[in-house]
């Protein structure tokens, strides 16, 4: 079934957008839906048909950051990570780094991260134009309330964005609000999901730490953006979380659901279903849900 996406995983240019439209496809097929991929309708090829019971539509999947950007930024946040270890860091990259660069930073970690273990304290680093984290040792008895103190300071001086927690960036990857109405007009554009037919844009972000009122602000930008879709009644977003404490939970508002820390395999993610209120068409939001937060 999944060997068009297989096929495109191994090429460079297209990676990213296949493995997150595997992710998706094979999280759908694990919840009893069947797909069809890439099902021609006339002259548009949605990346795949979804059919569970009496639902069925059209899916397109988009990821919000380009191929060489998410690589890049990848390997930037594995190496600071892998160098704090075993703390993880809270803050924001400013930009991805080279190899080179990367070993120095590194270094500098490694130094400081002993440090905190070692005096069980709390230490910032701060390196202008590249990076600035806090660290907090795990045996630190008010661990999580130095990490709110230290994120509510940086909102204020507006370095970190109110309700974006965990490591972040680079910076134009935190914007990925600005990215997902990039992603949502090119959508638009394209048309691939015939304007006769119910269906759903999918949006995936690599890492995101989102608080409810970060997402209030993302759906009311979103629904702006969407507002000519007619047949797409629900945008969903997918958030993967490195770190991430609190139990799951799902907030449901009048335009959107907020499914947040839900645990899929080994990892968590936060997940937002926005629901179009232009769109014309009928829709199961609730069925939507099942299909994507099942066990």
């Amino acid at each position: 079934m999944f060997d068009k996406i297989l096929e495109r995983i191994k090429k460079t240019n297209s990676f990213d957008s296949a493995v997150s439209e595997l992710e998706i496809a094979s999280r759908l097929v694990n919840h009893g839906c069947k797909l069809k991929i890439e099902q021609e309708v006339g002259d548009k090829k949605p990346d795949f048909f979804c059919k569970n019971g009496k639902y069925e539509f059209f899916v397109e999947v988009k990821t919000l950051a380009t191929a060489d950007e998410t690589k890049k930024a990848n390997n930037t946040a594995r190496h600071i990570q892998s160098a704090c270890n075993p703390i993880f860091p809270a803050g924001i990259m400013f930009k991805p780094l080279s190899d080179p660069h990367l070993e120095e930073i590194e270094s500098i970690l490694r130094e400081k991260t002993k440090y905190v273990i070692d005096k069980k304290t709390d230490s910032e680093v701060d390196i202008p134009n590249i990076l600035k984290l806090y660290l907090v040792s795990d045996e630190s008895p008010d661990r999580i309330k130095k990490y709110k103190r230290w994120y509510r300071k940086q909102e204020k001086l507006g370095i970190l964005r109110k309700g974006n927690h965990g490591l972040l960036g680079p910076s134009d990857n935190v914007r990925q609000d600005y990215r997902a109405k990039i992603r949502i007009d090119k959508f638009a554009k394209e048309r691939q999901i015939p304007t006769d037919k119910t269906g759903i844009l999918v949006l995936v972000a690599d890492f995101s730490f989102w608080s409810i009122e970060y997402v209030e602000k993302f759906v009311d930008m979103i629904i702006e953006a969407v507002y000519e879709l007619s047949n797409i009644p629900a945008v969903v977003l997918f958030s993967t979380k490195v770190f991430a404490d609190g139990e799951p939970s799902i907030v449901e508002k009048e335009d959107f659901i907020f499914i947040r820390n839900y645990l899929y395999g080994d990892i968590k993610e936060d997940i937002v279903i926005v629901k179009n209120r232009f769109c014309k068409l009928s829709f199961d939001y609730e069925n939507l849900k099942k299909l994507l937060v099942q066990h």
